[in-house]
């Protein structure tokens, strides 16, 4: 059953540039962010009575709005010099 015309439900994708948001060179041999491979995938879906919004964000951002911890500390720590004893 579809909704009445002029209602639709949204619904927000929060994208962080993950691996399906990539897609691979065969040429250069890369894995980049030329091309979206969810744009792609997105365009292909028939939603009735559905909105997708993207809102793009840093995986930083969304664990925080989760209430999870971060990566950030942990990196910063793998690159700061070694403590010499």
């Amino acid at each position: 059953m579809l909704p009445p015309v002029g209602h639709k439900k949204r619904i927000a994708l929060i994208s962080t540039g993950g691996t399906i948001e990539k897609t691979y060179d065969e040429l250069e041999g890369v894995l980049d962010n030329r091309a979206s491979v969810l744009d792609v995938v997105l365009a292909s879906l028939q939603l009735h009575g559905v909105e997708i919004v993207r809102v793009p964000a840093s995986i930083e951002r969304v664990l925080r709005a989760l209430g999870l911890p971060t990566v950030a500390p942990a990196l910063a720590a793998a690159r700061s010099p070694p403590v010499q004893a």
